[in-house]
Formats: C-alpha cells, sequence, structure tokens
C-alpha cells in the first residue's frame, strides 16, 4: 500500500486558485444568464411600451389626445376655481349646467 503524501505547497496554493478560479467563471457565466434574462425581460417591456407610444398611433389618435387635454384642462382649472370662490354654492350654478346640458343634448 502507497500512502497518499500531502500536496506540497505549490501544488496546494494552484489546487486553491484552480478552485477560485472556477468559482469566478461559475459566476461570470450566472452573471451572463442573468443578464440575458434582464435584456429579454427588459426588449419586452420596451415592445410592450411602445404600442402606447404616440409615435406609433396614426393622426386620428393624436389629435384625440391633443384635443382631450385642451377639453381637460380648463375643466380642472374651473374645478379648481369652483372649490376655491366656492361657485358651486350659487344658486344659479345649477341652472346653468342644466341649460348647459340640454343645448348639448339638443345639438346632437
Amino acid at each position: 500500500m502507497t500512502k497518499s503524501c500531502p500536496p506540497q505547497r505549490g501544488e496546494a496554493i494552484f489546487q486553491r486558485s484552480l478552485i477560485f478560479l472556477l468559482d469566478k467563471v461559475r459566476t461570470v457565466i450566472g452573471l451572463l444568464q442573468v443578464h440575458h434574462i434582464r435584456e429579454t425581460t427588459i426588449m419586452n417591456l420596451w415592445k410592450w411600451f411602445s404600442r402606447f407610444s404616440v409615435e406609433n398611433q396614426g393622426l386620428n389618435y393624436k389629435l384625440s389626445v391633443i384635443f382631450g387635454l385642451f377639453f381637460l384642462a380648463p375643466i380642472a382649472g374651473f374645478m379648481y376655481f369652483a372649490v376655491k370662490y366656492d361657485i358651486l354654492s350659487d344658486e344659479h350654478i345649477p341652472i346653468s349646467v342644466a341649460i348647459d346640458l340640454a343645448r348639448s343634448a339638443v345639438r346632437r
């Protein structure tokens, strides 16, 4: 029977450095796989968000958005002044709103 000799100093350093390098290679490969997953996820999100982008929409959609914003901004301003100056408690406001609604229903 032959006895196994303990590794020499140089061999032990070589084994530890080899184990260290293999561990680093595993880490790098793992990061590359995670990076690939992240990259595909980002690309899928990019495709999903690009559907809602204004650049990919037609003129009709763009005009609807623009006129919708031109409608919402004055409404928000009116609501701000209505709350600040207590306009909604005025006795003539419900009558004028009812008249406006009736006029808009007749036009259609």
